[in-house]
């Protein structure tokens, strides 16, 4: 996302038809995606980094495996259902006309 591409992008292009590629939404929803992944990655690092460095026990299952694991079930989850929930508005908002 910092240098302008979500990297999402690339599995979503082999998901996507050619046309929807330059998309508002398409190019949207590609940067929530990133952007949940991201805030996993944050919560996989502070987790360990507070199971560590304040528990002192870097082994503890709530820090190491538990709070990690539900963030990237929850993305995963996320992953699947927004893109649909995407398409279902764009469905129920009706042509867009110039």
């Amino acid at each position: 996302m910092a240098v302008g591409t979500p990297f999402t992008l690339q599995y979503a292009r082999e998901m996507v038809d050619k046309q929807f590629w330059n998309s508002p939404a398409f190019t949207r929803t590609n940067y929530v995606i990133t952007g949940v992944w991201g805030l996993v990655f944050l919560i996989d690092a502070a987790s360990r980094a507070y199971g560590s460095l304040v528990l002192h026990d870097p082994d503890n299952m709530w820090t190491s495996w538990i709070i990690p694991l539900a963030a990237i079930i929850g993305a995963v989850c996320f992953t699947l259902w927004y893109p649909d929930h995407v398409r279902a508005r764009a469905r129920a908002a009706g042509p867009v006309r110039p």
